[in-house]
């Protein structure tokens, strides 16, 4: 079984994110951090796991941050309400995350229907936006 299919079964790892109260902190996370740290694309927010779409900020306005400071801070937080909420605690997220440069504008837009589609290839939904935890800027 490749991983996308492992990370797609509804049935595998843990599922916390099923949880609407987690799902929503989640996804108020990531929109949170929109025009601060990065210009956020799109996201959708599995029952496992999540995808987000972003480019890091860079305006002499905003600080720059890395990719890696981006995902610990998010992680950090959502983790620690996270568990609050789930009255458990210990790790939430895998220590490591699945991170790719997009190079060309067509990669950009390839990754975004892949994050977008997500739920209806793991059978979540019919179309995208249905998908109550998909979130896409647009043009």
């Amino acid at each position: 079984m490749n991983f996308d299919k492992l990370l797609d079964n509804p049935h595998s790892g843990p599922r916390w994110l099923t949880d609407k109260r987690v799902a929503s902190l989640v996804a108020e996370a990531i929109h949170y951090r929109d025009n601060k740290e990065y210009d956020l694309y799109a996201f959708t927010i599995m029952l496992n796991h999540d995808h987000v779409v972003f480019a890091t900020v860079r305006r002499a306005d905003c600080p720059t941050h890395s990719v890696t400071q981006i995902l610990q801070k998010l992680k950090w937080n959502t983790a620690l309400k996270s568990n609050k909420i789930l009255n458990r605690s210990g790790a939430f997220w895998q220590s490591e995350s699945y991170d790719h440069v997009i190079r060309t504008d067509e990669e950009l837009e390839r990754t975004i229907w892949y994050v977008l589609n997500n739920p209806v290839k793991a059978r979540l939904a019919g179309s995208w936006e249905q998908w109550p935890w998909t979130y896409w800027k647009g043009v």
